[in-house]
């Protein structure tokens, strides 16, 4: 059944499941990926094999509209193209600025997919900028999808091999040892129990809003560390070695590194390593777009980090592991709130 209450074919729709909705409008739920480019690229190339992935996932052919309930869906229905955005590049650095000015740019939902495409352009080298709103996709999503934009790139003439409509991610579908972290739960209960009896909608006027007042209250500032070839095949077989994600050693790396510079600090001992849900679902997302992430909370005992006992995520998401890292020079972002 449509959001108008009238059957009619569409390619995909659905409604957001209230863990989808939770990033709703939310100005700062941004994942980026970036890919250093070594050739010539033009707008008609990248266009062209924009083109391509948006027929492989379904997540970038909708836009959210809202039935006569206020309840957001996803709708291929009249969802616009995605346009490409082209700057002329003037360093090897000029991407960090082109993601801290773009983040700040509210997505047109009702009309698009909210992802953004920037091409900062040379003629020998090119960075490809990618910014989606977390509602339609994690960290994994982009890797996937910018391996795709990568391959359509290199052989326009590949075939487009369609991926099957994004598993609905919802507190019923969890894997038994993976529940809702206690913050989301109290800021649901508090959001629940404040506008109980009311009718809460928010639309895009009050996410342009939200984002401008977020923006004139926050700075991000990001950081970046490049390693070599050598130095990631150390990173990536180490890991392996002592079968732990890149991920996870990444996020210990940080916190060591803060803790050198701020001094040991009682919040320094627990961090938050990012877990992919993807193959734990009762049906495997496999590589389509969708937010399909979970955090595996991890604590400082002295000697090593460590899952909490009671942890719900505590199997072995956030430690197995799956490294497929190939061998190459790795840039490492680090972004920061003040």
């Amino acid at each position: 059944m449509s959001v108008s209450g009238k059957a009619r074919a569409i390619d995909y729709e659905r409604r957001i499941t209230p863990i989808e909705r939770f990033y709703a409008w939310s100005p700062y739920s941004i994942v980026t990926m970036v890919a250093r480019i070594q050739g010539a690229v033009s707008e008609s190339m990248l266009a062209g094999a924009i083109c391509k992935v948006r027929q492989r996932h379904p997540n970038l052919r909708v836009r959210i509209v809202e039935d006569d309930h206020g309840d957001p869906w996803f709708t291929s229905e009249g969802a616009q193209e995605i346009p490409v955005e082209i700057v002329a590049r003037e360093s090897d650095d000029h991407w960090i600025r082109v993601v801290q000015e773009s983040c700040q740019i509210p997505f047109e939902f009702a009309a698009r997919a909210p992802i953004r495409f920037i091409l900062v352009q040379s003629p020998a080298k090119s960075e490809l900028v990618i910014l989606c709103h977390h509602i339609i996709c994690d960290g994994l999503s982009l890797a996937y999808l910018a391996r795709d934009l990568m391959d359509h790139l290199g052989d326009p003439s590949r075939e487009v091999e369609v991926l099957p409509d994004p598993v609905p991610i919802d507190k019923g579908g969890f894997p038994e040892d993976v529940s809702m972290s206690a913050v989301v739960r109290f800021l649901i209960n508090r959001m629940n129990r404040k506008w109980q009896g009311e009718e809460i909608v928010f639309d895009q006027e009050d996410y342009r809003n939200l984002t401008e007042a977020y923006w004139m209250s926050f700075q991000h500032q990001m950081l970046s560390v490049e390693l070599s070839q050598a130095q990631t095949s150390a990173l990536v077989d180490r890991c392996r070695n002592n079968e732990v994600t890149v991920s996870s050693a990444l996020a210990a790396a940080f916190v060591g590194a803060q803790t050198a510079v701020q001094g040991a600090k009682a919040h320094h001992a627990s961090i938050g390593v990012g877990a992919s849900l993807r193959d734990r679902l009762p049906r495997p997302a496999g590589e389509v777009m969708g937010f399909y992430a979970g955090m595996a909370p991890l604590k400082w005992d002295g000697l090593r980090w460590v899952f909490p006992s009671s942890s719900p995520a505590s199997g072995r998401s956030g430690a197995s592991s799956r490294t497929s890292t190939k061998a190459g020079t790795t840039r490492l972002c680090c972004r920061t709130w003040g």
